[in-house]
């Protein structure tokens, strides 16, 4: 998300002028500063991350909305054996191993 924050955040900002203060965190990190009470306008986390501080309380259920969607693929040729990319630490293994 930071490159596509990078580049709409001026204009944004040119055209509102609203300055905007973006902190950059892994979502576990992002997910933790919500926890820990950190103030915030607005965070962008994947479901994984957001759902449980909506379960927690931590979220209003009606101010989610989904803004963007990725999906990755692994994908082996044809006859080869399937990677195990059943964790992080196995993906990570399995790249590492390729």
């Amino acid at each position: 998300m930071k490159p596509a924050l990078d580049e709409v955040a001026p204009g944004f900002e040119h055209s509102t002028n609203h300055r905007l203060i973006i902190t950059y965190a892994t979502a576990g990190a992002g997910a933790d500063k919500i926890r820990s009470g950190e103030q915030f306008d607005a965070a962008l986390l994947p479901p994984p991350f957001m759902d449980p501080l909506v379960t927690q309380g931590y979220v209003a259920p009606g101010d989610v909305t989904v803004v963007a969607r990725s999906l990755i693929s692994v994908t082996v040729r044809a006859g080869s054996p399937k990677p195990d990319i059943t964790t992080v630490a196995a993906f990570k293994n399995s790249m590492l191993a390729s």
